[in-house]
């Protein structure tokens, strides 16, 4: 996407992480989450993509950062959803 200079959106960063979770690809799923913090693309704003992070991290056993993600959520009033707990 990049070399056509198409900005991946939060659909294609959602699938991606999910991709790197179920993998086991942790350092493919630091470079994306370093990519969406830096692009700026809604990690804020969507419940799915923050959940899906949360669920990388967690499952690719960087525990810190799926906590540091979970007591944003916590700070946002956002609500998790089932796979935080389930992690």
């Amino acid at each position: 996407m990049e070399s056509k200079r198409i900005k991946p959106d939060e659909i294609a960063m959602l699938s991606v992480v999910s991709m790197c979770s179920k993998s086991g690809s942790f350092e493919l799923g630091e470079w994306i989450d370093h990519y969406v913090e830096k692009n700026d693309i809604a990690k804020e704003s969507s419940v799915y993509l923050t959940n899906a992070l949360l669920d990388m991290h967690a499952k690719c056993g960087n525990i810190n950062k799926a906590c540091q993600i979970f007591d944003e959520i916590q700070d946002k009033t956002l609500v998790p959803g089932l796979v935080s707990y389930t992690a």
